[in-house]
């Protein structure tokens, strides 16, 4: 059996539909994007193909212990990490390796976090995460605005 195989975390294997709004800040206006999506890997690679609401690929995101890179019309480029890929494209950074986790219905084990007032609430990262509708497939996460950062809120809806 291959080394890295047997040491690479097990992944994950979803898709569904995400609402991303981003709210004012500084110069920059509200905006919101939906869009649908397939996900398979983990922390140390995988794969995130984009879909538009009426389901074709806008672009494929792929990462590698080492490499993270965006697949789209206009060809291949590479990033330094998730972040600075989703930043670039989203317009915003987004804890992408905690939200394979999040998706699972827990906080990522690798990031400090902290319980909510009820059940199904945590916080990490910086987002409070609420996973009390996680039976029927939904979840949700806001990172409040700061003077440094713009609010965002995530809504994501799995396909299972």
């Amino acid at each position: 059996m291959d080394t890295a195989q047997a040491t690479t975390p097990a992944g994950v294997n979803l898709q569904g539909q995400m609402s991303l709004k981003l709210g004012a800040w500084g110069s920059e206006g509200a905006k919101g994007i939906s869009l649908g999506f397939f996900l398979q890997g983990n922390e140390v690679a995988g794969q995130l193909d984009l879909m538009t609401a009426l389901g074709s690929q806008m672009a494929k995101v792929s990462w590698q212990s080492d490499q993270t890179w965006l697949e789209d019309t206009q060809g291949r480029h590479s990033f330094g990490s998730l972040g600075e890929l989703s930043q670039a494209t989203l317009g915003e950074a987004l804890p992408l390796k905690a939200m394979l986790h999040w998706m699972q219905g827990r906080p990522s084990p690798h990031l400090p976090s902290r319980p909510g007032l009820e059940d199904g609430l945590f916080e990490q990262a910086g987002w409070q995460v609420d996973t009390r509708d996680f039976a029927r497939h939904r979840l949700q996460a806001q990172r409040p605005a700061t003077p440094e950062q713009r609010a965002v809120a995530l809504k994501i809806y799995l396909d299972l």
